[in-house]
């Protein structure tokens, strides 16, 4: 599939990601297994958070590199953050401020 262009620096940033000879195919792994879980609904809670920075990253680079693909980009946002705000009391005690640690006597 041909990629809309996406000027030199978004060419850049492309390049040097599949120049680094891992983090493209780590990426791309990460996204298909993220996506698969998510459709299967197992697991969701773990790979919503672990597809929210590849989203944003998505997001901030056709917005400031190749804006050509920010109608997609933005859409894949809205989704991933319904989904979070969706799931949001599954990830409220990642919130508490002070944490209360359990010894071997509490439960």
């Amino acid at each position: 599939m041909k990629h809309p262009p996406m000027g030199k620096e978004g060419d850049a940033s492309l390049q040097g990601l599949i120049g680094s000879g891992y983090f493209f195919q780590f990426l791309k792994t990460v996204e298909i297994l993220g996506r698969l879980f998510l459709l299967i609904n197992r697991y969701t809670t773990f790979f919503l958070l672990m597809l929210l920075p590849v989203t944003v990253n998505i997001f901030l680079f056709h917005t400031i590199l190749a804006p050509s693909g920010v109608p997609i980009a933005v859409g894949m946002l809205i989704l991933n953050v319904f989904l979070c705000i969706s799931y949001f009391k599954y990830y409220a005690s990642v919130f508490t401020a002070r944490p209360e640690i359990l010894g071997p006597d509490k439960t």
